[in-house]
């Protein structure tokens, strides 16, 4: 959904209806929480329950040709380098998760702020600042894509005994929770 109305809202501003435009991105703002959220607690479960597998997952280091952001771009870069460094599978695994959420969770913020400035009308740099939602959306999105990758890699080391478990605790992350204050829906965009 985040990505349909950020779509749909850049649409919208191509063809010249801002009005529109905005509304739509009111709605991105209010849903990027909501698409963090989960992303967060799966990275958070497999890297707790990582640490109890007998063979770690094996991971390849986050790549700096997949983000276009700056902050995504400086921690893939530190991800890679610390790649390189240690030596085991199991810390190299925990800290592409770390890293994940760190990346997640700056993204998230950094278009909730982008988003409430456009939202505001007082941006004097609004074509950047719709060039910039689209780069951070993109990023998250790699960042979905990295998390699929790291459950399937963590799916092919876990027991069958423990899946049962796993799956709970990623159901858990499914129900309603309060989000932190800066990935809830902008209050100026609030009626």
């Amino acid at each position: 959904m985040l990505s349909v109305s950020l779509n749909d809202a850049l649409s919208l501003r191509a063809q010249g209806a801002l009005a529109h435009a905005h509304e739509n991105l009111k709605v991105s703002a209010g849903l990027v929480g909501r698409f963090a959220e989960p992303l967060l607690t799966a990275c958070q479960v497999l890297e707790s329950r990582g640490r109890n597998l007998a063979i770690s997952p094996s991971v390849a280091p986050l790549s700096l040709s997949n983000f276009r952001t700056q902050a995504a771009r400086h921690t893939a870069g530190w991800d890679s380098i610390l790649h390189k460094v240690l030596f085991g599978s199991r810390s190299r695994y925990a800290h592409k998760l770390q890293s994940l959420r760190y990346t997640i969770s700056t993204l998230a913020e950094e278009y909730s702020v982008t988003a409430e400035e456009l939202g505001s009308g007082l941006q004097t740099r609004p074509d950047e600042c719709w060039l910039a939602l689209d780069s951070l959306h993109y990023d998250l999105n790699t960042c979905l894509r990295e998390t699929l990758v790291l459950l399937k890699s963590f799916l092919r080391a876990v027991p069958d005994s423990a899946l049962d478990a796993v799956w709970c605790e990623l159901q858990a992350a499914e129900s309603p929770r309060p989000l932190p204050a800066r990935l809830r829906q902008p209050e100026s965009f609030m009626h």
